[in-house]
């Protein structure tokens, strides 16, 4: 009895966990400061290839996807000049046909921080993202328990101005880790799914030119 109330003390944690994450990023994103969706920094499309091994199926993931970077509001911006970081918001609305030992689709969208230091901001600068959303996926027979799961994302990369090549202000380059589950919310099974992102590139049009 012990170990199963464990459990779902463990399970509980877990579900209230990456609930409250969504929550409170898209609160940011959304209400924390008034002028966020009026002050789009830049928007674009990206392009990136997934690679996911599970129960000795090997896949890939070809990725098209959209970006919107946002202001992250005078509040989180100010804080993030105090510790050297440059703070905004990224909504990233993403398809990906899977293919391999195991063929289907699958479609996410997914809040990011992301953060850039501030002291590099000509020319290049690396930067650090991070965010949970959610996935619908057509893969049947991995136990993954549920077709909708949460997406938990994790990457880095470096973003570049490229002003003469073209009408986009930026171009990025990037590294992604992804993994998704349904946090026991559907109960057993909940196996999970770790995807490696690798080559996530994307331009960056200024408002008004996408």
């Amino acid at each position: 009895m012990k170990a199963a109330a464990k459990r779902r003390v463990v399970r509980g944690f877990e579900i209230i966990t990456r609930l409250g994450a969504i929550v409170a990023l898209c609160a940011f994103v959304t209400g924390a400061s008034a002028p966020v969706f009026a002050d789009v920094r830049s928007s674009g499309p990206l392009v990136a290839v997934g690679f996911s091994e599970k129960f000795r199926n090997d896949m890939v993931l070809p990725t098209l996807g959209w970006r919107w970077q946002l202001s992250a509001g005078e509040t989180l911006e100010s804080w993030g000049k105090r510790i050297g970081a440059d703070l905004s918001f990224v909504i990233e609305p993403s398809v990906a046909a899977v293919v391999g030992d195991k063929d289907s689709f699958e479609t996410q969208l997914v809040p990011y921080l992301h953060v850039e230091p501030a002291v590099m901001q000509t020319g290049w600068s690396p930067y650090f993202e991070g965010g949970i959303g959610l996935i619908y996926t057509a893969l049947e027979g991995l136990r993954l328990g549920s077709n909708v799961l949460f997406s938990d994302d994790a990457g880095a990369g470096f973003a570049f101005d490229v002003p003469r090549f073209g009408p986009w202000t930026r171009m990025s380059l990037g590294y992604r880790f992804r993994h998704i589950s349904h946090a026991r919310i559907f109960g057993s099974p909940n196996s999970g799914m770790n995807t490696l992102k690798a080559g996530i590139f994307s331009v960056a049009f200024p408002p008004g030119s996408s």
